[in-house]
Order: structure tokens, then sequence, then C-alpha cells
């Protein structure tokens, strides 16, 4: 995407990096109590809930070094030392998840699962011992690579560092909704879709520190501003938190035996066709109202070049 400096004030911008630094410093925390958690053998640090998997520790150091990475590039003229440093870190944590991921792919053991703490299998869970699951470890690999290609010149890198982070932001999500919804512990997939809670909160908080670190380029430039396009894409958001309680609350009535199957489909189906066609009124009737306003300036602006016109 190219540079857009005219939809973004100082003030996002300024405000944009501060919640970066915000959001990058709660994952580090996060990473570094279940670290501690795992240091001083607290299976509620670790894992919040008995009930939840734990967070590996491979995991949470992972977790800290990309924050660190975030904290270091959040001024765009750091350093070549922090610059450097910033890319250890991501190199590494791409590293790790890639090794990790072929660890599911090929069924190898590379001794890495286990480096820092051992894990039995009964306190595991439906987890690996040891082991991130497939997601948290495709996570890294995409997040080590958007880091490094996060400052590109390239165009065409810097748009493989956005697609990375929002791939991120899906795969999360993706875990995130298959527990909100209900894990079935039988499907086969189970075990490899597993992902500590606290684990989905730091992966998404730092997504966000990484897209609002580079305010002024990427996706976060079209939020910015007071533009018809940035006020109607702001406004959208609601819209996603609303399917995902619709999802919730099918699940629901379906498991419930209230509604049948195809019923509560329909259901469903009806209320997002009823959220689309609200935001379709309430972003047409902004967009003219903006419109309506635009045209009353012009006429006044003309009337009066008018009057001066005829005063002269």
């Amino acid at each position: 995407m190219p540079e857009n400096f005219s939809l973004s004030s100082p003030q996002h911008l300024a405000r944009c990096r501060t919640l970066s630094i915000a959001f990058s410093l709660l994952t580090f925390c996060i990473g570094a109590t279940a670290l501690l958690g795992w240091i001083l053998d607290n299976p509620y640090l670790k894992r919040i809930h008995p009930s939840l998997v734990t967070m590996k520790a491979n995991t949470s150091v992972c977790l800290m070094l990309v924050a660190f990475s975030v904290l270091l590039v959040q001024d765009a003229s750091a350093s070549r030392l922090r610059r450097g440093i910033a890319q250890v870190c991501a190199t590494v944590v791409a590293v790790v998840g890639l090794l990790t991921f072929s660890e599911h792919l090929f069924g190898w053991n590379l001794g890495i699962d286990r480096l820092l703490f051992f894990e039995s299998a009964a306190e595991a869970g439906a987890s690996f011992p040891g082991r991130m699951g497939v997601a948290a470890s495709l996570d890294f690999f995409l997040l080590g690579i958007t880091l490094s290609t996060i400052d590109a010149r390239s165009q065409r890198w810097f748009r493989v560092s956005n697609i990375c982070v929002l791939l991120v932001i899906a795969i999360t999500l993706l875990v995130f909704l298959y527990y909100f919804y209900g894990t079935e512990t039988f499907e086969p997939v189970a075990s490899y879709f597993t992902i500590a809670l606290h684990t989905t909160v730091a992966l998404l908080s730092i997504s966000a520190a990484i897209l609002l670190a580079r305010p002024e380029r990427g996706i976060v430039t079209t939020l910015l501003g007071d533009s018809p396009g940035a006020i109607v894409a702001r406004r959208m958001w609601p819209a996603l938190l609303i399917v995902v309680l619709l999802g919730w609350i099918r699940n629901i009535s379906r498991e419930s035996g209230l509604f049948s199957q195809g019923f509560s489909t329909a259901l469903f189906v009806l209320a997002i066709l009823l959220l689309f066609v609200g935001l379709i009124w309430w972003t047409a009737a902004s967009l003219n109202r903006t419109d309506r306003q635009r045209r009353l300036a012009d006429d006044a602006m003309r009337h009066s070049e008018s009057r001066l016109t005829a005063l002269l």
C-alpha cells in the first residue's frame, strides 16, 4: 500500500504509537507471567484455569522476544544496533515457529519442545507436551516474517508484512472461535488447534501493536483521519463483534434443543442479513449527509464569489 500521510494527523499518529507500545508491553507481561509460572511451577500462571491448556515455555519466550522486537522498532529512525537486535529476535521467533510446525507436519521430534522445562502428558491435557500447537507455531513464523519486513523499502515486501500480520489475526481468531463455540475433544483436529487463552490475547495484542507501529503506512492508514471512508470503516468494526455473538447464540440454541438445526441456521442467516442491511443504510445515510453538507458549502462559496464579483 502506498504511504499516505494526508489521512493521518500528528495526533492520530502519536496516539497509535502510544497504543502500540501499550499492546507490546501487555504481550511482554503475558509472556513473562507464563514463564514465571513455569519457573515457579504455578499452574494458574501457566494455564489460568484448570480446564484450559498451558501456555508452553517456548511460547512465552517467543512472545517476549516479539514484544521486545516491536518496542525496539517503534521509532522508524531507530539506530542500526536496535534494528539489528530486533531482526535477531524476529529471526529466532520465525525459526522456532517453523521448526515446531515441521514437527507437527513430519512427526519428528527435534528436542526443542522440552528444552526449557519438562511437561508431562497428563499436565499437557489436550495439547502436545511442551509443544506449541500448529496455530501458534504458524503465528510465530508469520510474526517473524512481519517484523523482518516491517520497514522494507519495497512495496511488495511491505505488503507481505501486512498480509502476514493479517494471517496471524485470522489464524488466532479461528482457534479462539473454535474454543468459544465449544471444542469437540474427539475431533481429530482438536489436539492440533489447542491454544492457551492468554496466548490468544497476547497474539492479538502483538498483532495490533505491529499494525499501530506504522500507522502512516499500510492497513491502519485507511482507518485514520476524518475522511468519509475512514469514518465508515471505523463504524463497521462493532459489526464483527455482533456476528461473533450471533454465532454463539446460534450454537447455544442448537445445543439446548429449542430449535432444530435448520431453523437455528435460518435465524442466524436472517440476523446477519438484517445486520448488513442496517449497516448499508447507516453508511448510505452518512455519506448522503456528508455529500449534502459539501454541496451546501459549495453553493455558499459560489454565492459569495458571485456577490464579490458584482461588487467589483
